[in-house]
């Protein structure tokens, strides 16, 4: 008996693995977050394959305008902008609704564009705008990792006083320096540098005018150290992650159909870029050593789609993997049931059934 139990451990166990790591026929599954304040706003699950798999929140408010979403601590976290100002919700993997981290308006929220994790684990949030006449009235925000409001990190016109101040903060990113890396737009597109622990100004990254800065939704640090930064015209854009100084185009504009990119995610090899074009919304999947293109994912219906804004791909050690399928626990309980009964399988040595 303990023989078979052994087996059909040994298969689970492996069965186990395969859910977690294999996901057969499938390369990727996305939550696309959509902006459109309407009844397509949300998160919505797609596959590789493009089409749509159903929305991903399970329970809890029901969202307006998502701007980002983003894996943190305990799960996933979604910036919504709402009427009341823009508010943050947590979610397990399988998409239960945990918890409202940072209530609406929380320290000023309002027209929110972007958001990150700091390397302690706090909350940044592009304050794009608020309330200032005439706009350019942006700022960043911190929040602790249990959404506690710690204070504007970033205050609205740091900078050298002349272009290089922060007006309406778009993308966020944190370098290998442990600093925050700001694209700004404030007459002219920039990349500022702030002091990742204390927030304040260093010194412009990426100065006004510079080849290839053109309304960047998004900016990362590349697995190479480099700075990338998307092109509204349809490219990615990459720097020196040191010094600043242009290189060229990763991406070349138009590579593979791209249009419109807003937002940038390095995984498993590839540089995954989402196009928000309205009505072409799609996935670009590009090497992530030479920017040569790979596939494309175009997004289906288009109508579920529409004003895509920001992506996020499940991951397990860096391997795009789908959301459905076993859950993760059911996978590692499994994998400790099966690693149980061949343990003992060896430790009694011979066993009849």
């Amino acid at each position: 008996m303990l023989v078979r139990l052994a087996a059909l451990a040994r298969v689970c166990w492996l069965a186990a693995i395969a859910c977690a790591f294999v996901a057969p026929g499938v390369n990727a599954t996305f939550l696309i977050g959509i902006q459109d304040d309407g009844p397509s706003s949300g998160v919505v699950i797609a596959s590789d394959t493009g089409s749509s798999g159903g929305f991903f929140p399970i329970g809890g408010p029901t969202l307006e305008e998502v701007i980002a979403i983003r894996s943190g601590p305990g799960g996933v976290y979604v910036l919504d902008s709402t009427d009341s100002g823009a508010t943050v919700h947590r979610y397990s993997r399988q998409g239960n609704f945990l918890s409202t981290i940072i209530p609406a308006g929380s320290g000023g929220l309002e027209d929110v564009s972007d958001m990150v994790f700091g390397p302690t684990g706090d909350i940044f949030i592009a304050n794009y705008e608020t309330g200032q006449p005439a706009g350019d009235g942006g700022e960043v925000l911190r929040f602790s990792s249990t959404g506690t409001f710690l204070g504007v990190f970033a205050a609205n016109g740091s900078g050298d006083g002349v272009n290089a101040s922060l007006g309406e903060p778009m993308g966020l990113a944190f370098g290998p320096d442990g600093n925050l890396y700001v694209a700004n737009d404030n007459s002219f597109d920039n990349v500022l540098r702030f002091n990742g622990t204390t927030g304040a100004f260093i010194d412009t990254f990426i100065p006004d005018n510079t080849t290839g800065l053109n309304d960047p939704k998004s900016i990362k640090f590349g697995p190479d150290g480099r700075f990338y930064a998307s092109n509204e015209g349809g490219a990615v854009e990459v720097y020196n992650g040191t010094t600043g100084a242009y290189v060229g185009q990763f991406v070349t504009t138009g590579s593979g159909g791209l249009q419109e990119p807003v937002d940038m995610v390095f995984a498993g090899g590839s540089l995954w870029v989402l196009d928000g074009d309205d009505g072409a919304e799609a996935v670009y999947r590009y090497n992530a050593t030479t920017g040569a293109f790979i596939s494309a994912t175009f997004l289906t219906p288009t109508t579920t789609f529409d004003d895509a804004r920001t992506f996020l791909i499940a991951t397990i050690n860096n391997v795009p993997v789908p959301i459905g399928g076993l859950p993760m626990f059911v996978a590692l309980a499994l994998s400790l049931l099966g690693a149980a009964f061949l343990t003992l399988r060896r430790a009694g040595g011979r066993l009849s059934g």
